[in-house]
């Protein structure tokens, strides 16, 4: 399993033939809350430990939504994240899921290469 970006897209891709869009539903939230046990609060997303949370949320919510049997578990999920060997994975998440939300852009955290032009 990977997640990738494609044409400012992230995709989930459980198999060659098996590949999905992101989806964001109400379903992260739910998923987020009762792994957590609280709310989840933008305002209050202080650790890369919460983000990493709503990262798993919406990795199950996205193949529930698209009925695949696949699974991901934290680890799994966690050792995707460090094959990637930086942030970019997580900053490019918190991007998409910022604008799934309607967040102005100047909160959305930059990449080294947009930081740099």
């Amino acid at each position: 399993m990977k997640i990738l970006k494609e044409d400012n897209k992230l995709k989930l891709q459980v198999s060659d033939e098996e590949v999905y869009d992101l989806h964001y539903s109400f379903r992260i939230h739910i998923i987020f809350e009762a792994v957590a046990n609280k709310n989840l609060e933008l305002d209050k997303l202080d650790t890369v430990g919460d983000w990493f949370l709503i990262l798993h949320a919406t990795v199950i919510s996205t193949l529930q939504y698209n009925k695949s049997s696949a699974k991901v578990d934290y680890d799994e999920l966690m050792n995707i994240v460090d094959d990637c060997g930086n942030d970019q994975l997580m900053i490019d998440f918190m991007g998409w899921f910022l604008k799934q939300l309607g967040i102005e852009e100047n909160m959305i955290p930059k990449t080294e290469e947009e930081k740099k032009s």
